[in-house]
């Protein structure tokens, strides 16, 4: 059984309801303690894969701010440096 994790996401996310209707797809065969059982385990299986996913893309973003902020600084320079030459220039056809 696939878990749609988009209706957790939903700001009306009815818990309640929503285990209602993944009890009521199970097959009329599995015994419902096995099918939650089953159920909480894949939830959690997920919940442990968002989780690590989560922490490697904080890491990854942690490791890229100090890279943003050095274009950011480099950024500056070059555009202090421009406006030092355009000044330049400028001063340069005021006096022809």
């Amino acid at each position: 059984m696939m878990i749609d994790l988009a209706s957790f996401s939903d700001e009306k996310f009815d818990a309640k309801k929503w285990i209602n209707n993944a009890s009521h797809s199970r097959h009329p065969q599995d015994p419902l303690d096995k099918h939650l059982v089953d159920l909480e385990m894949k939830l959690q299986m997920m919940s442990e894969e968002i989780a690590a996913s989560l922490e490697e893309q904080s890491s990854a973003a942690i490791l890229r701010v100090p890279r943003a902020t050095r274009d950011v600084i480099r950024l500056r320079d070059d555009a202090l440096s421009l406006r030092h030459s355009v000044a330049s220039i400028l001063l340069n056809l005021k006096k022809v």
